[in-house]
């Protein structure tokens, strides 16, 4: 397993599209064509990129129409780098942007691809979503998560950790990757 010191850098930014097309692949999205994202990518509202070094290895976007309609998409870490918390300052820095920039009135819906549907990590907000879907998942279908903007968007100054929150294009502290370490299969 690589060192969970290694240096990680969250970066505002749309991947190109075929870095794009590569996370996706890598982290077992399902695949979109080369000419989809590019169009895709183009409408962006927000993005943000992980490196380790030089190599892009997580992404995360915001959609929407910038003033009504929001939705989390994309969150995905390459293989070799899930389980350090890097998805979850993915998802921070995006809720950080909506936080300063969306309407308070502005819907946020957070968009699952696959399997990851309600399955990652440990938020009071993805708990809610587990149990009103507990009797009730598919295991191949693109559902939206069922939160309102107020649970998935968390009021600014209550969680314990903010002051390690990752900030962009500094390195994220290992305290603010709590994700945990997966067990070589």
């Amino acid at each position: 397993m690589k060192s969970v010191s290694a240096p990680y850098v969250l970066r505002e930014g749309v991947p190109s599209a075929a870095d794009y097309l590569r996370l996706r692949a890598a982290a077992g999205l399902s695949a979109r064509t080369p000419e989809g994202a590019t169009v895709g990518l183009a409408a962006t509202w927000h993005a943000v990129r992980v490196f380790r070094g030089e190599a892009l290895v997580g992404m995360g976007r915001v959609i929407g129409d910038g003033g009504c309609f929001f939705q989390i998409v994309d969150i995905c870490v390459t293989p070799e780098q899930q389980g350090r918390g890097l998805g979850k300052a993915i998802i921070d820095a995006l809720v950080r942007e909506l936080e300063r920039r969306a309407p308070r009135d502005a819907y946020v819906s957070l968009i699952a691809d696959g399997d990851a549907r309600c399955t990652a990590g440990r938020t009071p907000a993805r708990e809610a979503c587990r149990q009103r879907h507990s009797e009730q998942r598919p295991s191949r279908s693109r559902q939206p998560c069922c939160l309102s903007r107020d649970e998935i968007l968390r009021p600014p100054n209550t969680d314990a950790s903010a002051g390690s929150e990752p900030r962009l294009d500094q390195p994220i502290p290992a305290s603010a990757r709590r994700g945990r370490r997966r067990r070589p299969r």
